[in-house]
């Protein structure tokens, strides 16, 4: 099965996806900072990223525009518990955004989509 990242600055959230995601058969990697991100992704090249909007050290879509380049089919999904500005909407269309999912999270929906990347 296919590698996640997961990145996101609330620690509940971004351990209980990654490990929802394992039993689920991917291979999960968690990161609560744009720099831990930054790690992990160079260490684990993964297939995937789940990525909340807002970080302590950064924002999603500046990360994703920068895993972008480095692999142009990343599958990248970007969340936030708020509503996208048109300014943002914009901007996760130029970091070739997959796709922008609501908080809470609808796990199933997620795993489903996840399971499609070969």
């Amino acid at each position: 099965m296919s590698s996640v990242l997961v990145i996101d600055d609330d620690k509940n959230i971004a351990e209980g996806l990654g490990e929802v995601l394992e039993l689920e058969g991917f291979t999960v990697s968690v990161a609560m900072s744009a720099a831990e991100a930054r790690v992990r992704f160079a260490a684990d090249k993964p297939k995937a990223v789940v990525s909340d909007l807002q970080l302590p050290d950064g924002d999603g879509l500046s990360l994703a525009m920068e895993f972008r380049k480095q692999n142009p089919s990343l599958i990248i999904y970007i969340s936030s518990g708020r509503s996208f500005l048109a300014e943002e909407r914009a901007r996760a269309d130029l970091a070739g955004i997959t796709e922008i999912v609501p908080k809470p999270l609808d796990i199933p929906s997620l795993c489903a989509k996840l399971k499609k990347i070969k």
